[in-house]
């Protein structure tokens, strides 16, 4: 189900004319640099085998800053889910799981973390950001969907620069 929300071009190069974000992805962990895409791939087909379908909910909208993409000072917005027993068991055996095949991977917020929709992030200023979540704010984003599909994103460059980020593979769970 692809749902459209209609907001204003911002500067810098920011277009929010036509947002997609259903069908949606959520963000299971954080940044973590393998030495072999090839061994991830594996782990990744083993792990998305071993999930089953289930429901994620919107339930508010953040905006903060964030340099993540090579270092340039930008905005995210996301949507935060409904913490679920469900949520909290998948990250947990994939943190397990992952230390059991690539020894320690520590990410910035193991013990913070906030299951959220990355929905932009780069590309603009902050007021640009901040722009825009004034209006999306205003759009009925408290939804409930079917989480069926794991993505296998990547970076292509160590350094996080902008457009060498892709989505490497999908698969069914």
């Amino acid at each position: 189900m692809a749902k459209i929300l209609n907001v204003p071009r911002y500067t810098s190069g920011f277009c929010h004319a036509l947002m997609k974000i259903y069908p949606a992805q959520y963000n299971q962990i954080f940044i973590l640099r393998c030495t072999s895409l090839e061994n991830m791939e594996v782990f990744f087909d083993g792990f998305a085998k071993e999930l089953c379908p289930f429901d994620i909910e919107f339930v508010d909208m953040d905006i903060f800053p964030s340099n993540v993409l090579g270092g340039v000072e930008s905005g995210c917005m996301s949507l935060r889910v409904k913490t679920t027993p469900q949520l909290v068991d998948a990250q947990k055996r994939l943190n397990e799981e992952l230390y059991k095949v690539f020894g320690p991977c520590p990410a910035e917020h193991d013990n913070d973390y906030i299951f959220h929709m990355t929905f932009a992030i780069g590309g603009a200023d902050y007021e640009s950001y901040q722009g825009a979540y004034d209006e999306l704010i205003k759009s009925d984003y408290n939804q409930i969907f079917r989480f069926s599909k794991l993505g296998l994103l990547y970076y292509d460059d160590d350094d996080i620069t902008p457009g060498t980020y892709f989505c490497y593979k999908v698969c069914d769970i």
